[in-house]
């Protein structure tokens, strides 16, 4: 299963969650990134939506235990400041 083109992984996550109940897979853990120094353009307040919705996707999929990144450091910029 892929996501259509257009698709958010919060609009893929139902599809997914049945089709996984179909065969019998239960997900125990969702992983993904994030990064609220350099993610959604610098803007962290629009990161930690994002990421709102990224734990309402592992909501959906039944996941006990999620993970996340905090950052992946300072942008280049930053350097010396």
């Amino acid at each position: 299963m892929m996501l259509a083109e257009g698709e958010t992984p919060l609009g893929f996550a139902p599809r997914l969650r049945e089709e996984c109940d179909r065969v019998g897979l239960r997900v125990t853990n969702y992983t993904i990134g994030a990064d609220f120094l350099n993610g959604s353009g610098g803007n962290w307040k629009a990161e930690v939506e994002r990421l709102k919705d990224e734990v309402r996707v592992a909501q959906i999929l039944g996941c006990p235990g999620m993970r996340h990144d905090a950052t992946r450091g300072f942008p280049a910029s930053h350097a010396g400041n």
